[in-house]
């Protein structure tokens, strides 16, 4: 599932967790480590769907972006991304 596909309000939360990181360290290549992240939960939780429809991967999107919200240093913003996928594997 690309990230496109993501409902519209994902996407934009998306974004911002990025710059959120980005500019938490000051580094492009933080928010990269996050993307790298978000697309391997995505990977994972593919074909996997909350009951409401959307995508499984919305829910570890909504953990990283509060934590990035909150200043949370990379790491931790990466293991709210992939919290789940030790599950499913």
């Amino acid at each position: 599932r690309a990230p496109w596909r993501l409902p519209p309000a994902h996407r934009a939360l998306l974004a911002q967790m990025l710059v959120a990181v980005a500019q938490t360290d000051g580094s492009a290549a933080s928010a990269r480590k996050v993307w790298d992240a978000f697309v391997f939960s995505l990977r994972y939780h593919r074909g996997q769907f909350r009951q409401s429809g959307e995508p499984y991967a919305t829910h570890p999107l909504e953990v990283a972006a509060m934590l990035a919200q909150q200043g949370a240093d990379l790491p931790t913003v990466m293991t709210g991304l992939l919290h789940d996928t030790v599950e499913d594997t």
